[in-house]
């Protein structure tokens, strides 16, 4: 804030626009605000107009965030005509909270506009007419009004979200004894169809199936003793059935259960010993995929995944792996990437990309394809040592997707939560079709909060025992080739490691005082080093 260079003044004004903008009144308190008004307020008399508009735009960011009352010590001894400007600034002002991609600050009495972006991009000052600020939504406008093409609030999605241990509570139950089961499942089906469940004549089975569904349809939820019920499924021959209709009406009633009823994930669990070996048959795979996504939408698409996968991928049925591969990557469109261990996934998505099989290889690459577009460009970074002809596949999947945002969730727990959020705010209906702006931005946020971040799954590595004394000493020494021979090393030294620990001894003093090299193209090889 002190430098002769009006630029370095005004992008510094700029920088800290854009980073009050992530701020509340309680991380942005009087004693840091301070220092910042007393630096922002010299540069409002600064004779360069696009400094004093960086400084107006700063003040009235920091003056929408904490407020009039917090702000007007600061601002006693300011004239009228610059208070007004620093309000006009505060009025024209979107926080980060509210949800904005690029907003501006504007001067009415001008038209210069500020930029003020989200992501820390470098902002310039332009001349322009007053416009609108930017639109919070991130996948189209939200809308607050009754029949708004939202959904409505209805019995099925609770107004208010669930606490978390309320939560845990309904997707665990204790196990059932059989005889349990049988018990409370006498109370829906009928003795004659639990009898013919396990006979051994397959019309008999199938008429017994038939009638099973129909009494799950007809019973209320509340009245649904799901385990009781999947756990009569599961009883010999189960799963194993071998009649292609019976199967079949198993596997629908599976996912009719888990559709209607109180569903948990010890129901999951009965279920899912069955269901992704039926992936890969011709004739119940359609069946299979739609009741595991019933499945999902109860217990969450993540820990329903990583049940899929521990099963397909502990047998060598190719086709149930390049099912299971291509089931997730529709899924996670509908669901969304939140809470997924991207480390389990990655295990198993590695071995499908060195399967035989090439309708497995393909599956993953597609699969590779979609978490791209939720975990960004540092995701290549984990199949960076594959083979050449693998990586360019990979790549091209890559550049499919590239730019494109991601779905907004339409399934799930993470949706109906979202959607919950969004009654509270609004009991008219969201907008936008995805259960409106603010649950969509809730499932955008989930993503980032409950995933695996990416910087956190890279594998690093300890350059602290390369940072010797004698390259140190390099990097300060009077002799500017010697010491970019110094800068040349480290860059030689992070090329190599990719990504590296925090230890690196000495190494951040020596580049500090490079930024304040005599000799710009080390100031500038310096700047490069630390990015």
């Amino acid at each position: 804030m002190d430098s002769k260079n009006p630029s370095v003044k005004q992008q510094t004004s700029l920088f800290l626009a854009r980073s009050f903008r992530y701020c509340t009144p309680t991380t942005l308190p009087k004693a840091q605000l301070k220092p910042f008004c007393i630096a922002l307020l010299k540069q409002i008399g600064e004779p360069a107009l696009d400094v004093r508009d960086a400084a107006y735009a700063a003040l009235g960011t920091a003056l929408k965030v904490v407020g009039e009352r917090a702000m007007a010590p600061f601002l006693n001894e300011v004239d009228k005509l610059k208070l007004e400007k620093i309000k006009e600034c505060a009025e024209g002002v979107e926080l980060a909270g509210a949800g904005g991609k690029v907003q501006t600050v504007a001067h009415k009495s001008t038209g210069a506009k500020v930029a003020v972006t989200a992501d820390g991009a470098s902002s310039g000052l332009k001349t322009a007419k007053a416009e609108k600020p930017a639109g919070s939504a991130k996948f189209g406008g939200p809308s607050k009004k009754p029949g708004g093409g939202g959904l409505k609030k209805t019995g099925g999605v609770s107004a208010k979200p669930k606490k978390a241990a309320e939560i845990k509570e309904e997707m665990n139950e204790q196990e059932l004894s059989l005889e349990v089961c049988e018990e409370k499942a006498a109370a829906v089906i009928s003795a004659s169809c639990l009898h013919q469940l396990d006979s051994s004549n397959w019309k008999e089975r199938v008429a017994s199936m038939e009638e099973f569904i129909k009494a799950v349809e007809d019973t209320d939820q509340a009245n649904l003793p799901c385990q009781a019920l999947v756990r009569i499924l599961a009883k010999k021959p189960g799963w194993k059935d071998n009649n292609f209709q019976v199967i079949q009406l198993k596997v629908r009633a599976a996912g009719l259960l888990a559709q209607k009823g109180s569903f948990s994930k010890t129901s999951g669990r009965v279920v899912l010993e069955g269901l992704p070996e039926k992936l890969g048959d011709a004739k119940s795979g359609v069946h299979a995929r739609e009741s595991l996504c019933s499945v999902a939408s109860a217990c969450g698409l993540p820990w329903t995944a990583e049940e899929v996968f521990n099963s397909v991928f502990s047998q060598k049925n190719p086709k149930n792996q390049a099912e299971a591969l291509g089931w997730l990557s529709a899924a996670i469109k509908d669901f969304g990437f939140a809470g997924f261990n991207v480390k389990f996934f990655l295990t198993h998505i590695k071995v499908a990309l060195a399967a035989q099989s090439p309708a497995v290889r393909t599956a993953a690459v597609s699969l590779v394809g979609v978490i791209y577009m939720y975990m960004g460009p540092r995701f290549r970074t984990f199949f960076e040592d594959e083979k050449q002809a693998l990586l360019t596949q990979i790549d091209a999947e890559f550049e499919k997707v590239k730019g494109q945002a991601p779905p907004a969730p339409t399934r799930g727990v993470a949706f109906r939560r979202s959607y919950e959020n969004v009654c509270d705010v609004d009991d008219g209906g969201g907008g936008g079709g995805g259960g409106g702006a603010g649950g969509r931005e809730k499932a955008d946020e989930d993503v980032e909060e409950d995933g695996d971040i990416v910087e956190d799954l890279l594998p690093r590595t300890d350059i602290s025992s390369k940072i010797t004394n004698e390259l140190v000493t390099k990097l300060s020494d009077k002799n500017w080739k010697i010491r970019k021979e110094g800068l040349d090393e480290v860059v030689g030294i992070l090329n190599e490691a990719k990504f590296i620990t925090p230890a690196i001894g000495e190494l951040q003093l020596a580049l500090r005082s490079r930024l304040s090299d005599s000799n710009k193209i080390l100031v500038r090889l310096g700047v490069l080093v630390l990015a």
